[in-house]
């Protein structure tokens, strides 16, 4: 098969279709099989497998579907494209399958628990992978406010600033969660005919997942800046995995009103006891708190309420004042917002 060009038309000339069942004026499906760097083709038309040449500038892709139009002869036959490729969306179809998919950290970590206790991984990918389940914090050690702000530094959502630094701290590097699954994914590529190939394509699946809450991150509107931050945590009672997400918002800079939120702190979690548990906390002017609860079961709701006096005390202690501090059953629609997805395309495929 050979592409040649008439007044704009895209023509394939087919030199040895076989048995021609074909007549002038039949409009044919077709798949394109397979395209070569040669420049050699398969594509089926009804079943029929026809071996061909293409031009370099053809645009097919395998699995692209064309309708093509007989418009002349046995031998060899000629056809013409009705439905060209569109390079856009082949070129975003290409990178559908070639980008890896982000993966929920919590989701990743379990699945390669159940990888690392095969018998079919080596005693150093057992190490590797033993290494990234090691980091995983317990959900009660985040409860202090100082392990929470170190958990949120080393989450990896922050390694490339870390980088820019002119002497990096190499204790910090060595903590940070996405600094981990980087170097382990490379080990784990040295060897990709091993069984765990499987678990680089988790490790991509998590990576790819922290870069989305990174650009989600950067992205600033009226001014205001907004950093999503998911935090995989080791569950309560041997549950696995879990993921407490956190979205930090900071207020524009301007001059603000008196009870207008300078500061916004949204986090949900979910945990075999408590359920489904979504938190606002604001900042409001310079010193004062607001915060609000949600929570699906009513004796989740009992157990927030009664520590009601004691983060009253603690905030006082440290020069805040609460001045709001309700619990509702069920979940809220509004006001949080945490981003599962980026805002925007990653590729434009269409400039």
């Amino acid at each position: 098969m050979q592409i040649t060009r008439s007044t704009g038309d895209r023509l394939l000339s087919v030199a040895s279709p076989g048995e021609n069942r074909w007549q002038v004026g039949q409009v044919l499906q077709a798949t394109v099989v397979s395209v070569a760097l040669s420049g050699r083709a398969v594509i089926e038309v009804e079943g029929v497998r026809l071996l061909s040449t293409v031009a370099p500038d053809s645009g097919l892709q395998p699995g692209k579907r064309l309708e093509l139009e007989v418009i002349g002869g046995t031998v060899p036959l000629v056809l013409k494209v009705i439905t060209a490729p569109r390079q856009g969306a082949d070129l975003l179809a290409a990178l559908r399958n070639l980008l890896p998919r982000q993966l929920p950290l919590d989701e990743m970590l379990n699945q390669l628990v159940s990888l690392s206790g095969g018998n079919h991984a080596s005693s150093a990918e057992q190490r590797m992978l033993a290494e990234i389940l090691a980091m995983v914090p317990d959900f009660g050690k985040l409860l202090s406010g100082k392990e929470l702000k170190r958990a949120i530094a080393d989450s990896g959502h922050f390694l490339e600033g870390k980088l820019a630094d002119s002497e990096p701290s190499l204790s910090s590097l060595n903590r940070d969660f996405k600094a981990a699954l980087l170097r382990i994914l490379d080990g784990l590529r040295e060897s990709p005919s091993s069984p765990l190939s499987s678990a680089a394509q988790l490790l991509e699946g998590g990576v790819a997942r922290l870069q989305i809450n990174q650009l989600n991150s950067v992205i600033a509107r009226d001014g205001a800046h907004e950093w999503l931050v998911e935090l995989p945590v080791v569950a309560d009672q041997g549950g696995g995995f879990t993921t407490l997400r956190l979205q930090i918002r900071r207020d524009n800079g301007r001059q603000v009103k008196k009870h207008s939120p300078s500061w916004s702190l949204y986090l949900e979690f979910e945990l075999q006891q408590l359920g489904l548990v979504q938190v606002n906390l604001a900042l409001l002017g310079e010193n004062q708190i607001s915060v609000r609860i949600w929570s699906q079961q009513e004796q989740t709701i009992r157990k927030f309420r009664k520590y009601r006096e004691t983060l009253h005390t603690n905030l006082n202690e440290a020069g805040l004042m609460l001045v709001n501090f309700s619990c509702h059953q069920g979940r809220t629609t509004s006001g949080f917002s945490p981003k599962h997805h980026i805002r925007q395309q990653l590729v434009d495929v269409t400039a």
